[in-house]
């Protein structure tokens, strides 16, 4: 009967033993690798019979999710004539997981367009559902973010045909 009456009064302790003992909720929180806005990238690319093709993208991050917008311009490679105009070629949107050094993503949707070179024009941006998943590294000082993806997996990151797999993106928003 003695064991039986200090059962209660050792729960209690062991329960307000295990409360103390818990991080607080500031402490339990996972610090976010805080990224959230627009950021944007800019790259050139030598095109054929002397032309430059200018890359912009525009990634839009947020706490649990991405937006990777690519927008590419052609241009005669001394800057006289315009072959087409600034055109959002390819987007991506979908969800992602940030910490410091490192984020994954997981598109749910995907679109692009493709050029008809006879015609001048291009096609309707058309979404699709989409399952890629990206395992990127980044690093960030002030408002320059570095991604870092190995598309081809040789194990660097200096480039796969015409995209780069580093991209440093300067903070717009």
């Amino acid at each position: 009967m003695k064991n039986f009456l200090l059962l209660p009064p050792i729960h209690a302790l062991f329960l307000t033993l295990l409360v103390a003992c818990q991080p607080s909720s500031e402490d339990s929180k996972t610090i976010k690798y805080d990224l959230a806005g627009i950021w944007e990238s800019t790259f050139e690319i030598k095109g054929s019979s002397n032309q430059i093709i200018k890359n912009r993208i525009l990634l839009t991050l947020s706490e649990d999710s991405y937006q990777y917008s690519w927008y590419k311009k052609l241009v005669a490679e001394d800057d006289s004539s315009v072959i087409y105009d600034w055109i959002e070629v390819s987007r991506e949107n979908g969800r992602s997981s940030m910490t410091e050094g490192y984020m994954q993503w997981t598109a749910d949707i995907y679109g692009h367009r493709r050029y008809n070179k006879n015609s001048g024009t291009w096609t309707q941006l058309r979404m699709h559902p989409s399952s890629n998943d990206h395992a990127i590294f980044s690093s960030l000082e002030g408002n320059k973010l570095t991604l870092k993806e190995d598309y081809n997996m040789d194990g660097d990151y200096n480039g796969f045909f015409d995209k780069p797999e580093t991209l440093i993106f300067l903070k717009k928003e």
